[in-house]
C-alpha cells in the first residue's frame, strides 16, 4: 500500500483529505502549505520540530520536513520551556499557531519531491515526566497504518478523533490511516462529547481514549447513529468504561495495546474481564524467563529481535494472552518490595472504589506508600459521612485481608478525576503533585457543618491572607467569582471525591461582593447521575452567589 508521504505527494490536487468547520482541506492545499513552509525554513539546519492544532497542517509539516530530507520531531505540546528542554531551539520549528504561522492553508497546488522514509522522533514522558526521545522510521508508521486499513476493510470511510494527532496513536489513526485509505478525517480534535458525537456516523472510525470513554455523559445522544468502530488506546480501559461504551455505541470499543516504541501489539473488545488480548497479525509475542511479554514487529525497527514490554503476561494455548500487571512498578516500603500493580488491583476490588493509582513518595529508603483513589458515588457518600481521615483508615482495614501491612497505603488522596495526560496516560509527577500543599479544607480552615444525603454545608471565615485576594483589587480586596467557583469544586472533591463532568458554569448569579472579613456558609449539592454540582455562597447569612458547574 502507498505510504503516507507518497499518498500526500500523489493524491489528486482536489481530493478532500480533511474537514474543518464544514470546509474541506485538499491534497493540493497541503502540498502548497508544505512548499511555503519549506521555503521559509530551508536555511535553518537541524531537525524540523512540529506542533500544530490542525491535523492537516501536521501532515503538511511532515511533508515539508521530508522534502528537506530532515529528521522530523513531533512535539506533544509547545510551551516555551518545553521547546528549550527538548532542543527545539537547535532546529526549525513549524506551527500553525501565532500571528504569522509558518504552516497555513492557502496557495496553489505545487509539485514536491520528498524522502519517503524520513526518521520521526516522538517524545514520551515515561514514568517520571521527563521527555524521552522515541525514534521511528516512516516505513514503520506506514506498515502499521496499512495493516489497519485492511483490518477496517470496506466498513469505514471517515475518521473523527478526541485524541491529539501529535501522539503516535493519533498520528496513526487520524492522519496516516485516512490519507492512505483515501478517507476524510476531521481536522480538529474534539474535546467535548457533544461535539464529538455530532461527528460520528455509521461509517466513521471514532479514535478516542480511556480518559474520554470513562466520562461519557449519561444522556449522550448520537444524532447520526453509532460509529462503525470505536478505538481506545493509551492505557487499559476500565471494564466499567468498556461496558458503558458498549451500552452507548452498541459494541464494546476496540482496545489497542502498544507503545510508541513498539507500535500496536494486540487488540481486544471486551464485555467482561476474561477477554484476552489478540496479537496483531504480523506481531510475534513470547514470554521471557521472568514471564515478561516480549514482541517482534514490523512496526518497530528491531529486525528479527524481540522488545521487552515490561508487562507480566500469561500466554494462552491459542496464542492470545492476558496481562498480569507491570513488572517494573516495584517500590521498597519498610524494607519490603511492594508491587504497585498489586496494591492497585486490591484497591479497585473494594466496594465504592472506581479506580486507583498507587505510588511511592519520598526518597529511596524512606518511601511511603500512597494511593490516589477515584470513588464511585456510593464510595463518595461514605467519604462524606466519615471524612477523609476516618474513611482512609476504613479502607486500610478492608485491605488487611488481602495485603500485608507494608502494602497498605498510608497517605491518601480522593479525587473526582484520575489525573492523565493528553494521551490518557498517568504521569507520576502529576500524581505526586496531588500530595503537595494543604487541602482546600485546611487552607480555609473550613468545617462541614451539616451533611444530609447529597447536600453539604461548609462554614469558614474569610481572611485577608487568602491567596485569591492578592491583587484583586488593590486597596479594596474581594474574593473573585472565579475563585468562588474553584473553592466550591475543590471542596466537593474533598468531601465526596466528586468532580462535575465539565467546568462549564450555568445559572451563575453574583448578588453581593465578598470582602476579606465575615463568616461564609457554602451549600454544595452534588448530582452524581448528571455529573454536576450546585453551589450557593452566603456571607454573614446574606446570599452572595450561586451557580451550577457541569
Amino acid at each position: 500500500m502507498t505510504g503516507l508521504i507518497e499518498s500526500l505527494l500523489t493524491a489528486p490536487a482536489d481530493r478532500a483529505l480533511f474537514v474543518r468547520d464544514l470546509h474541506v482541506i485538499t491534497a493540493g492545499q497541503i502540498r502548497a502549505a508544505a512548499f511555503e513552509a519549506r521555503s521559509r525554513i530551508g536555511g535553518v539546519a537541524g531537525p524540523v520540530f512540529l506542533h500544530t492544532d490542525s491535523a492537516a497542517m501536521l501532515a503538511a509539516g511532515i511533508l515539508a520536513g521530508a522534502s528537506l530530507g530532515r529528521t522530523i520531531a513531533i512535539l506533544p505540546h509547545a510551551q516555551t520551556a518545553y521547546l528549550e528542554e527538548v532542543g527545539a531551539a537547535t532546529g526549525a520549528f513549524l506551527t500553525d499557531a501565532g500571528d504569522a504561522p509558518l504552516l497555513k492553508i492557502g496557495g496553489d497546488n505545487v509539485h514536491l519531491d520528498a524522502d519517503l522514509d524520513p526518521q520521526l522522533v516522538f517524545f514520551t514522558s515515561g514514568s517520571t515526566g521527563a521527555p524521552k526521545q522515541a525514534p521511528k522510521q516512516m516505513r514503520q508508521v506506514d506498515a502499521e497504518a496499512g495493516y489497519w486499513v485492511d483490518w477496517f476493510g470496506d466498513d469505514a470511510d471517515r475518521v473523527a478523533g478526541s485524541v491529539s494527532h501529535q501522539h503516535i496513536y493519533g498520528l496513526l489513526f487520524r492522519v496516516a490511516v485516512p490519507v492512505m485509505a483515501g478517507w476524510r478525517s476531521m481536522d480538529a480534535q474534539a474535546f467535548a462529547w457533544e461535539a464529538f458525537a455530532a461527528e460520528l456516523g455509521p461509517r466513521t472510525v471514532a479514535v478516542t481514549s480511556p480518559a474520554h470513554l470513562t466520562r461519557i455523559p449519561p444522556e449522550l445522544q448520537l444524532p447520526n447513529g453509532p460509529p462503525a468502530f470505536v478505538l481506545s488506546s493509551g492505557q487499559a480501559l476500565p471494564l466499567a468504561g468498556a461496558i458503558d461504551a458498549a451500552r452507548v455505541f452498541g459494541e464494546p470499543p476496540v482496545e489497542i495495546l502498544g507503545s510508541t516504541e513498539t507500535g500496536g501489539v494486540a487488540w481486544r473488545a471486551r464485555r467482561d474481564d476474561a477477554e484476552p488480548w489478540t496479537p496483531l497479525g504480523p506481531v510475534a509475542t513470547q514470554l521471557d524467563d521472568d514471564g515478561i511479554l516480549e514482541v517482534a514487529s514490523p512496526f518497530a525497527d528491531v529486525g528479527t529481535g524481540f522488545i521487552r514490554m515490561g508487562d507480566r503476561a500469561e500466554m494462552l494455548e491459542d496464542g492470545r494472552f492476558r496481562l498480569k500487571g507491570r513488572a517494573d512498578r516495584i517500590v521498597k516500603i519498610e524494607g519490603k518490595r511492594v508491587s504497585l500493580a498489586r496494591v492497585e488491583d486490591a484497591l479497585k476490588a473494594l466496594p465504592g472504589v472506581a479506580d486507583a493509582a498507587a505510588l511511592g513518595l519520598g526518597a529511596d529508603g524512606e518511601e511511603q506508600l500512597a494511593a490516589v483513589v477515584l470513588l464511585a458515588p456510593e464510595g463518595g457518600g461514605e467519604l462524606a459521612a466519615a471524612g477523609a481521615f476516618r474513611y482512609s483508615r476504613e479502607l486500610r482495614k478492608r485491605l488487611s485481608s488481602v495485603l500485608e501491612p507494608a502494602e497498605r497505603p498510608k497517605r491518601w488522596r480522593f479525587v473526582g478525576r484520575m489525573p492523565a495526560n493528553a494521551q490518557g496516560k498517568r504521569v507520576l509527577s502529576d500524581l505526586v503533585r496531588l500530595f503537595d500543599g494543604p487541602s482546600m479544607m485546611d487552607l480555609l480552615n473550613a468545617k462541614v457543618a451539616k451533611l444530609e444525603g447529597e447536600t453539604a454545608e461548609i462554614g469558614f471565615t474569610l481572611r485577608p491572607d487568602l491567596p485569591w485576594l492578592e491583587g484583586h483589587f488593590p486597596n479594596a480586596p474581594v474574593l473573585p467569582g472565579v475563585a468562588q467557583v474553584h473553592i466550591a469544586v475543590r471542596l466537593a472533591e474533598e468531601i465526596w471525591g466528586f468532580l462535575p463532568m465539565s467546568f462549564d458554569v450555568s445559572r451563575l448569579k453574583f448578588r453581593r461582593i465578598m470582602p476579606p472579613t465575615g463568616e461564609v456558609t457554602l451549600q454544595l449539592t452534588r448530582d452524581a447521575a448528571r455529573n454536576r454540582l450546585t453551589f450557593a455562597f452566603a456571607l454573614n447569612g446574606v446570599p452572595s452567589s450561586e451557580g451550577v458547574v457541569g
